[in-house]
């Protein structure tokens, strides 16, 4: 668990960057990541969402 409380995943990058690079578009090009929203599910309940909260986001926004 990181500094600020957040559990990070520990998946390598390169795994990642290979999951990136089985969706294929069906003009054979891959999809850019510009191309989809980002989504990221937050377990808990924020009945005062400060500025922890948002760093958190951000990070898992970021991974």
């Amino acid at each position: 668990m990181g500094e600020s409380g957040v559990a990070i995943a520990d998946e390598p990058r390169q795994a990642a960057e290979s999951h990136k690079n089985d969706a294929v578009c069906k003009s054979g090009d891959t999809p850019s990541s510009s191309d989809r929203p980002v989504r990221v599910y937050a377990d808990g309940i924020y009945d005062l969402f400060h500025f922890g909260h948002a760093r958190s986001l951000e990070q898992a926004k970021k991974s």
